[in-house]
């Protein structure tokens, strides 16, 4: 039998993308694209697989779909739309997770930077967002979360913002936010030379594509895996 495209996604990094469904909600997420792991002709017992999709729930449905590349959405279907949280950690591949970044959106989707470690290939005001604590005397960066380095200096300035516009470049996505009449402007980059270097080395975000290919829309209660 052949595979279907959502088993194995081959979205940059991204191989499924999946939610528990609660069944009275079955039939509209189906309408919405959704399919569960027998269209799927997933093995049987694939919603076992905790690690992956969360403990089992006698009254919810494992469902697959395909994440929307930002790319290929309207600016109207985002602009204006309030930011709610931002995440450090989205995706799994069981044991633990590549650390991508998502900005939440309306509480209903994260817009993600979906690479390894992506907070450190996200700049705001010359600063990354996240980096490993070696490169700490090299620059600070706004969010620390290791056990004697604990601080979020971003969240405060950019929960409650709205997004107002966005602009890809080959490398490059510059998102503009505004938050009380001020705009603020955040970079994903593929590599940047104010980066602080790990052991002598500039680190590089993606090895193949362009920056449309990793930058996509995930609802909020879904899970990228890779």
């Amino acid at each position: 039998m052949q595979e279907h495209p959502f088993s194995n996604l081959k979205m940059g990094l991204i191989e499924r993308y999946a939610k528990q469904v609660p069944l009275a909600e079955v039939e509209q997420a189906r309408v919405k694209g959704w399919l569960s792991a027998m269209d799927l002709g997933l093995p049987k017992g694939e919603e076992q697989a905790y690690l992956l999709y969360g403990d089992p729930d006698p009254c919810e449905l494992l469902m697959f779909n395909r994440p929307v590349l930002l790319c290929d959405t309207t600016p109207t279907q985002l602009i204006g739309q309030l930011v709610t949280s931002l995440c450090f950690h989205l995706g799994t591949y069981g044991m633990g997770g590549p650390g991508f970044f998502g900005i939440e959106l309306n509480q209903q989707q994260f817009l993600t930077y979906a690479v390894w470690g992506a907070g450190s290939y996200v700049l705001y005001n010359d600063r990354v967002l996240t980096n490993h604590p070696s490169t700490y005397s090299q620059m600070r960066p706004w969010v620390s979360n290791f056990a004697e380095h604990q601080w979020d200096e971003l969240t405060e300035q950019l929960v409650g913002s709205r997004l107002v516009s966005w602009e890809f470049m080959e490398h490059q996505l510059q998102l503009c936010f505004e938050q009380q009449d001020k705009l603020l402007t955040l970079y994903f980059v593929r590599q940047d030379p104010r980066i602080p270097k790990i052991n002598s080395n500039l680190g590089i975000a993606y090895e193949s594509g362009t920056i449309k290919d990793y930058v996509v829309l995930q609802d909020s209660d879904a899970v990228l895996i890779v």
